[in-house]
């Protein structure tokens, strides 16, 4: 299920529970009374991921499916941290890091051009990605009750992405020895968040969070959609578990003299971590 569609429907139902109990009692679940909040855990995505690179802007290239053809789809545990802070009235601060490698090795089913070279069909060839993350959002609160906030925040992610593919290369017919062609760039991308807590009890609460960007900036452009829905369990007043759907979706345009291609990387999948507030 795309995140769009994930988070619309999830959001409805958050407001089905919102309006689903008017009692009078005060619920102070933990996270409301709290000024920090930092949330540590384990990312477990499956991947998929489609990369072209080409020396020239004018050639169009076939995406490289690193997922298929190196195996960098398979599920991995990625460690991730989420941090919030509160100041003054309804003012927040929002931050998130988490990091995202592989390299494997393959016999090439078919041709894979590849930053102007050509590694052929039937040769051994090795191949990997990497992405690092670092997201960094200011947001005021539009609405807080005793039991629920909504927040709207401008930010920032900050993108360090990378591929390679090494092997023995063909440029034209003619053979190029073992090559190693990389591509990096460092991508700043700024985007618009939605924050959304309702609590149950005080020991139960659900949250939605989402960021969204959609422009050109600079060499780059196209879409990025960043997503966590989940719910938190206080086991005391200081700490809790949180378990979550976490949903990252990037496909951009890269228009950079080192590197002209296009970059589509899928991450989704449960987020287990603990949770500390103070």
């Amino acid at each position: 299920m795309k995140p769009l569609s994930f988070l619309l429907l999830s959001g409805l139902a958050f407001n089905g529970f919102v309006h689903a109990d008017d009692a009078d009692s005060v619920i102070q679940h933990p996270w409301l009374k709290s000024d920090f909040l930092v949330q540590i855990g384990s990312f477990l995505p499956d991947k998929d991921i489609l990369i072209s690179a080409r020396g020239n802007a004018e050639v169009e290239t076939k995406e490289v499916d690193f997922d298929q053809t190196f195996k960098g789809g398979s599920r991995e545990s990625i460690f991730a941290i989420n941090l919030k802070w509160d100041f003054g009235q309804k003012w927040w601060l929002g931050a998130e890091s988490y990091s995202a490698k592989f390299e494997e090795g393959a016999v090439l089913e078919e041709d894979l051009e590849w930053n102007d070279y050509v590694f052929p069909a039937g040769s051994y060839a090795s191949g990997g990605t990497s992405m690092d993350l670092y997201r960094v959002v200011i947001g005021r609160d539009v609405y807080r009750s005793d039991r629920s906030e909504l927040g709207l925040g401008l930010g920032l992610h900050w993108l360090e992405l990378g591929a390679f593919i090494e092997g023995e290369a063909l440029i034209g017919d003619e053979a190029s020895g073992v090559r190693k062609e990389a591509v990096t760039a460092s991508a700043p991308l700024p985007n618009v968040t939605l924050w959304y807590l309702h609590t149950f009890s005080p020991k139960w609460a659900a949250f939605i969070r989402a960021d969204w960007f959609g422009a050109s900036f600079k060499e780059y452009s196209g879409n990025l959609i960043n997503a966590n829905v989940g719910i938190n369990y206080q086991f005391t007043d200081h700490f809790g578990i949180d378990f979550a759907y976490k949903s990252f979706e990037l496909d951009v345009d890269v228009d950079k003299p080192d590197w002209y291609g296009r970059v589509k990387y899928d991450q989704t999948g449960p987020f287990i971590g603990l949770s500390g507030n103070w």
